[in-house]
């Protein structure tokens, strides 16, 4: 991935596209000075990784080209102190030391006096990979990018632009290689004094679509590997979002594999409606919903919306169940969270998932188990 290369993010991970990016690997030179510089990072107490978007060719994109499609209000342009007093009142007290990602070429000023300063006002040491590597090791741009790249998968903890594609491709190639969605990454180019936590996988530029908890899909029950994946869809019709569809893809076998959608980041987005899809060779599933005016639908069939669209008539409850012979051998659970609720409510094979009093819905999991 060469250094400033400026195009859009990384494609969303569906289809087989992880499970091929997972097996590209560095070459076996690139990759042993990778665990060489990581090995002394971790000799000097380094764990946190942070990206300084601050080179001068940045600040020319930043004028010129974010701006197109950004807000400019948007935090993509931070100067380098700010960006480390981010982290530091993110991070805590752990974070005494960072490895620095960045084109020291083409940095403002010389790191030697980045470094002084931050030492000296914030108390970080800050490092860089010339620090440990001789010039003739960096001469080539692509091996000093693909250098920083390595060192900023393995390190537990990164922050940088998601405005840069270097950072987006960060938590991309996580994703790929170990088929979770990754838990330490940040994103310092949302406005406030804190990092903002990366909910997605990397293809999200936009900072509030990165940290939004709509699209980490993170479980409301726990999972198990031998939870059935059937690949049914979900689409939601949410206040203020409109309909969003979840396809799990049955290639990848992972946590992103089951239906799970929490908006509870925002209380106006409220579930409205619901529709399950499947295929002629998954099992039948059938599923209800009620309002907040106390109606209930009958059961529906795959492929039938329950709800209403633009009517301003929140979910407060739903039951899904299956039907023929899987439901002999198979518990459909289900959980939904609710506004005002302090933990997610769950219910089992056609039961109400709802709470009293009734309340509006603002997530739901599903998840298919051996019995």
């Amino acid at each position: 991935i060469p250094r400033g290369r400026r195009g859009r993010p990384p494609p969303p991970p569906v289809g087989r596209a992880p499970q091929i990016i997972r097996f590209l690997r560095p070459t076996p030179l690139v990759g042993e000075l990778a665990e060489m510089l990581y090995a002394k990072l971790l000799a000097r107490g380094v764990h946190h990784a942070l990206q300084l978007r601050i080179e001068q060719d940045w600040q020319g994109y930043s004028a010129e080209v974010l701006p197109n499609f950004a807000p400019q209000t948007e935090d993509y342009n931070l100067p380098f102190m700010e960006i480390v007093q981010n982290a530091k009142a993110t991070w805590g007290p752990d974070f005494k030391t960072a490895y620095v990602l960045c084109d020291e070429e083409c940095l403002p000023t010389s790191k030697e006096t980045i470094r002084a300063h931050t030492k000296a006002e914030l108390g970080i040491d800050l490092f860089w990979k010339s620090d440990f590597l001789p010039a003739s090791t960096l001469a080539s741009n692509l091996v000093s990018s693909m250098l920083d790249f390595e060192v900023a998968l393995k390190m537990p903890a990164f922050a940088g632009n998601s405005r840069s594609t270097f950072c987006c491709f960060v938590a991309f190639e996580i994703f790929c290689r170990t088929g979770a969605r990754p838990q330490n990454q940040f994103i310092y180019n949302l406005a406030g004094p804190r990092l903002g936590h990366r909910q997605d996988t990397g293809p999200l530029m936009a900072p509030h679509e990165a940290t939004d908890s709509l699209n980490a899909h993170t479980p409301f029950m726990p999972t198990q590997p031998h939870d059935i994946r059937w690949p049914f869809s979900l689409t939601a019709h949410v206040a203020t979002l409109g309909d969003i569809t979840l396809t799990p893809d049955p290639a990848v076998p992972l946590q992103h594999g089951t239906l799970c959608l929490d908006t509870s980041a925002n209380m106006l987005r409220a579930f409205e409606g619901l529709q399950f899809d499947g295929n002629p060779f998954l099992p039948d599933l059938e599923y209800r919903v009620q309002n907040h005016t106390g109606h209930q639908t009958e059961w529906a069939p795959l492929g039938t919306f329950c709800g209403s669209r633009g009517q301003g008539l929140p979910l407060t409850g739903f039951a899904i169940r299956l039907k023929g012979p899987a439901a002999l051998t198979t518990t459909c659970l289900y959980a939904g969270r609710y506004m005002g609720a302090p933990a997610p409510v769950t219910a089992p094979n056609g039961q109400w998932c709802r709470t009293t009093p009734p309340q509006n819905l603002l997530g739901l999991h599903l998840v298919f188990k051996p019995t």
